[in-house]
């Protein structure tokens, strides 16, 4: 696949590429993502008073639907550039299937992050009846004007060229649009065959300091450390690790945890509401209804990942796997915790206590060389 992914984030207007896998794609065909910031659309966060302002949202999306089709206008080109100095015909023939797939469907892939953190600035647990109420409305929004959009694009440069109203007429997403959105379809098509997608967004997540996609927060806070150099000798230190290098402890707490604190002037030892609840406390079978709540308002499919503690049993895993199946998830991916190396590494009491990882076979480093 061509390797054409943008991220573009409406609300820090910041853009990074990396590979996907949350859309099923046809043949020679891209992956094209463009996400928008939820976060950024809730009004007077953590009061009494905390909204999400829908009428933005609705903005945001057709004009991030703008950029998705202008997105496929741009690999166009690029892609015909390629062709053009393709020097054998293999490689000539391998773009040209790329080309055609491009041209004919336009596929764009429109998605979000910052729900987690949306939901927690409005006051509510992730896993809650009330936020799945507001889940709901959030991606039907985004759904109807992502949507509409596209039927406009149509109207002014044309639909994509294998539109057939016939075929999708039927169609059990389609049907689930406005009356009036499938009578102005049924006259002018839509200039993308699909549109909407959800990603787990990690590198625009890290840039826009928010939590990730449609998943739940992680975790709420850490403890890091900062070596003391020979300039901190008066600074006392928390930690002294079998090298003899001296360590000093920090609390780390995840952006929206702190701009919590720092809006109510709090101190870091402060008790957090209910409301900033962590992946792995989370009710699992809420998590699946969550992402079916946002998958039946998407065309594509999701990539999202349900975190479990270690030890967690195989039937589990069985039970959340044929609940995603029920509810009519395209995909669902569980991890749990220490199942494999390198992937999430969670703290043990020790761990906890030290705060490193410590290998045991080490050295003490000398104090003269």
């Amino acid at each position: 696949n061509l390797p054409a992914e943008c991220y573009a984030d409406v609300g820090f207007k910041t853009i990074s590429t990396n590979p996907c896998g949350e859309i099923p794609l046809s043949a020679d065909d891209s992956c094209r993502l463009i996400t928008q910031n939820l976060k950024t659309l809730v009004l007077n966060p953590f009061k009494p008073n905390a909204a999400f302002d829908y009428v933005e949202l609705t903005r945001r999306t057709r004009t991030a639907m703008r950029l998705s089709d202008d997105l496929v206008e741009l690999e166009i080109e690029k892609i015909r550039k390629i062709i053009e100095s393709a020097k054998k015909e293999d490689e000539k023939e391998l773009w040209t299937k790329m080309l055609t797939s491009c041209i004919n469907g336009r596929r764009t892939g429109l998605g979000t992050h910052g729900l987690a953190d949306a939901l927690a600035c409005l006051n509510l647990r992730y896993d809650s009846d009330e936020a799945l109420i507001v889940i709901d409305k959030i991606y039907e929004t985004i759904k109807i004007a992502a949507y509409r959009e596209s039927i406009e694009l149509a109207k002014e440069r044309g639909p994509f060229p294998v539109f057939d109203w016939e075929k999708e007429k039927d169609n059990k997403f389609i049907k689930s649009l406005p009356v009036d959105l499938q009578e102005q379809m049924a006259i002018h098509g839509r200039r993308n065959i699909s549109i909407l997608t959800n990603a787990p967004t990690g590198s625009v997540s890290i840039e826009s300091q928010t939590s990730s996609g449609m998943e739940p927060v992680y975790l709420n806070g850490m403890t890091r450390r900062r070596k003391l150099s020979h300039n901190d000798k008066d600074v006392e230190a928390d930690f002294v690790d079998i090298s003899g290098d001296r360590w000093k402890n920090y609390k780390v707490f995840h952006h929206n945890v702190r701009d919590y604190l720092d809006m109510f002037g709090l101190s870091d030892d402060a008790p957090l509401p209910d409301f900033f609840v962590e992946s792995e406390n989370i009710n699992w079978i809420r998590r699946v209804e969550v992402q079916a709540a946002i998958q039946k308002h998407i065309d594509h499919s999701i990539s999202s990942t349900i975190n479990l503690p270690k030890g967690t049993q195989p039937e589990v895993v069985s039970n959340l796997y044929m609940k995603g199946w029920e509810m009519g998830l395209k995909g669902i991916t569980v991890y749990v915790d220490g199942s494999r190396d390198g992937v999430i590494l969670k703290e043990d009491s020790k761990q906890k206590q030290s705060g490193i990882f410590i290998s045991s076979n080490a050295l003490k480093r000398p104090e003269i060389v």
